[in-house]
């Protein structure tokens, strides 16, 4: 976790060095995958408050970063802490959310990202990351493993698909998340809408 000193020090080091900083990143203990579980919630925004006040002091915004899988009470800790004066990065659970709805709707045309995401897992696995492992692990010890973007291993592993190349550094998939039946935008958006809705509601109103 960064300490208030620490911020502090970075924060008088960016002003010293006269450097175009506009955000600044502490680590607040926010982790993918999980909601917070570095202590009570308390303390989380005792802290995120301080440094809310330190960046602010020296022309800085606060960022947040990988905080799709907060739970509603910690998300409106840091609306709170900050007075809603922060930014707050949700931007893989948009792309988790494209994989749950082309799930829901086209189950077939899913599959092709599951099949690619899964053999990316397999081979990180391979050179042994924990993560893949874990995610494997978790996925075949489930009573009934299927293709899912609601599992962990979708989750971490699912954005390779997106940005595969080739030799010629082409996008190989690209057109596929281009190519869809309007149906499927439609649902897209309502479900973005939704969660962009929830999240504004809990870390920036007032």
């Amino acid at each position: 976790l960064t300490q208030d000193a620490e911020l502090l020090f970075l924060l008088k080091e960016i002003r010293r060095r006269q450097l175009p900083i506009t955000h600044i990143a502490p680590n607040f203990g926010v982790e993918k995958g999980v909601d917070y579980r570095c202590g009570g919630l308390e303390e989380l925004e005792a802290r995120v408050r301080r440094q809310y006040r330190l960046a602010s002091e020296h022309g800085v915004m606060l960022d947040c970063h990988s905080g799709d899988d907060l739970a509603s009470a910690t998300r409106k800790v840091f609306g709170r802490a900050t007075e809603g004066n922060i930014h707050f990065k949700i931007s893989p659970s948009l792309q988790v959310i494209f994989g749950e709805t082309l799930e829901d709707l086209y189950p077939e045309q899913f599959r092709f990202w599951w099949d690619d995401t899964l053999a990316y897992a397999r081979r990180e696995a391979q050179g042994g990351a924990s993560v893949a492992l874990e995610s494997l692990r978790e996925y075949e010890n489930s009573p009934h493993p299927q293709p899912s973007a609601r599992t962990s291993l979708f989750q971490h592993f699912n954005f390779a698909t997106v940005g595969k190349r080739d030799a010629q550094g082409q996008f190989i998939f690209r057109e596929k998340f281009y190519d869809l039946p309007a149906a499927f935008y439609e649902e897209y958006a309502q479900r973005i809408e939704q969660r962009l809705g929830e999240v504004a509601q809990d870390v920036f109103s007032r």
